[in-house]
């Protein structure tokens, strides 16, 4: 099943945000569908977007709920939220990658278009319960801390909708498996000494915080590793995929009689073609990127684990490449267009 919605589309030049961050990396694969799909019922691959499932109460018992009122208020005081997690000033107070004067939205706007983007990671996990596999187009803010937003990320939806299925349901563990190119820093945080969340990150090494600053601060969230972290390092892309294969092996033994879910943080930004420049460090071809969705999805599918997948990070003109390969794969894998 896939979800998705125009009002997903969250176009950061809207807002003035000067991010190669383009609304391209949806559209283009929910037109893939469209295309590959018309001849199958739509209630067979589509599910329709919800934007009510998550709320107040849910962030609060994921992040500080002073940090959740600040992004309530809305106006000024939400907008110094949104400006710290897009990082938009530099250390002297200068506007950084931003651009006011071209912006058509308020920021202090974006806090509505994440909390529906949590909404739509938490509905993807209940409908992967029902149907075994989901794909949202959107999603997968894993830097998001406790008290506050950081790299492009306001919130933690990754979490908050873990946190809400494993409450909703009858559930008792949830893993999350995140392979965007930067390190899941947030989730790890926020996860930290939970029995009931288990984390496997497979990242560039120093990715995450990218400046040296913060990676010298003992104790500093970004630092709190996830359950298994998995770093591939400048020159390695010959080994990622045997990386991400002994993740995987080492993930087995902390799932003792499965999971109930998994969460697939599946960021399009290891790709070779990715135009933001703190991905460089990783440059994996179409084909690597591809095995790597094939490892992941044949893994869970094995061991009979529901799977919600996100699109997480990706950046620039070819980032829907890398999901309208999986997608072509996936049906003909499961056979959907011939149902």
């Amino acid at each position: 099943m896939f979800i998705y919605d125009p009002i997903l589309e969250v176009t950061l030049a809207d807002y003035g945000i000067l991010i190669p961050s383009k609304p391209d990396k949806i559209r283009k694969p929910a037109a893939f569908l469209e295309r590959r799909l018309s001849r199958v019922k739509r209630e067979r691959w589509f599910t329709p977007f919800r934007a009510d499932l998550i709320g107040r109460a849910d962030l609060e018992r994921v992040h500080d709920p002073a940090f959740v009122a600040r992004l309530y208020a809305g106006g000024e005081t939400a907008r110094e939220e949104v400006i710290r997690a897009f990082e938009l000033r530099d250390a002297s107070g200068n506007w950084y990658r931003y651009d006011p004067a071209r912006a058509t939205r308020p920021l202090e706007d974006l806090f509505r278009r994440e909390l529906e983007t949590a909404s739509g990671t938490f509905q993807a996990c209940l409908t992967a319960e029902e149907r075994g596999f989901c794909f949202l187009l959107s999603g997968g803010r894993h830097h998001a801390q406790y008290g506050y937003g950081d790299g492009f990320c306001l919130i933690n939806d990754v979490v908050i909708a873990a946190d809400a299925f494993l409450r909703r349901t009858k559930a008792a563990r949830v893993a999350v498996i995140d392979v965007d190119a930067h390190k899941g820093d947030g989730t790890a945080a926020l996860t930290a000494g939970r029995e009931d969340i288990v984390t496997l990150s497979v990242h560039m090494g120093d990715s995450w915080p990218l400046d040296p600053e913060r990676r010298a601060i003992p104790g500093h969230p970004s630092l709190i590793p996830s359950d298994i972290d998995v770093e591939i390092n400048r020159g390695e892309d010959d080994r990622y995929l045997r990386a991400l294969a002994d993740g995987l092996d080492r993930l087995d033994p902390l799932l003792p009689g499965g999971a109930d879910l998994a969460i697939v943080v599946d960021g399009s930004d290891p790709y070779e073609k990715d135009e933001l420049p703190s991905t460089a460090n990783l440059r994996l071809s179409a084909e690597r990127m591809l095995e790597r969705d094939i490892m992941v999805y044949r893994f869970l599918k094995e061991r009979g684990i529901p799977s919600a997948w996100l699109t997480a990070g990706g950046y620039g003109d070819a980032s829907h490449e890398i999901y309208e390969r999986f997608f072509g794969w996936l049906i003909d894998e499961e056979g959907i267009a011939g149902e």
